[in-house]
């Protein structure tokens, strides 16, 4: 029997043999991925570095473009709302100069019945006048006849 057991020791040093290569190339392998990882980790890394700024200097353009594309924007409200409150302004304006305009025409109308009326009147003092005047002098007429009859 120590032909069999020399026969099956051989047969598990060549197993042993055999899965010590098999655990070699695998390891090997396992280094070669390894190695394989780290310089694609280092050339994305390596890229990534290279191409941050570029990065970062796109979104800043992006940004001012955006800001630069509001501006106008603020710019055309703001001048809504003053041609807004202009219009307002005008309308103000419009409203007050019609009212002014209607009291100056009431008082032309006003100054020109008191004309009228202070002309009638200018008449009718001038008659009156006389007619005082007459009276007075049938006053003193009679006043002096009165005076003589006595």
């Amino acid at each position: 029997d120590a032909g069999l057991l020399l026969s099956a020791s051989e047969s598990a040093a060549d197993r042993f043999a055999a899965a010590a290569d098999a655990w070699a190339a695998v390891t090997s392998e396992g280094e070669d991925s390894m190695r394989q990882g780290e310089q694609a980790w280092s050339q994305y890394h390596a890229d990534l570095n290279a191409t941050w700024p570029q990065l970062l200097r796109g979104v800043s353009a992006v940004n001012a473009a955006l800001s630069a594309s509001q501006d106008p924007t603020h710019e055309v409200q703001w001048t809504e709302q003053t041609t807004r409150l202009a219009s307002d302004f005008a309308q103000v304006a419009r409203t007050q100069a019609n009212s002014l305009h209607m009291q100056v025409n009431s008082a032309a109308e006003r100054a020109s019945a008191a004309l009228k009326a202070t002309s009638a009147n200018a008449g009718l003092l001038d008659k009156l006048e006389a007619l005082t005047d007459k009276a007075e002098a049938a006053a003193a007429d009679a006043s002096a006849a009165a005076a003589s009859s006595r």
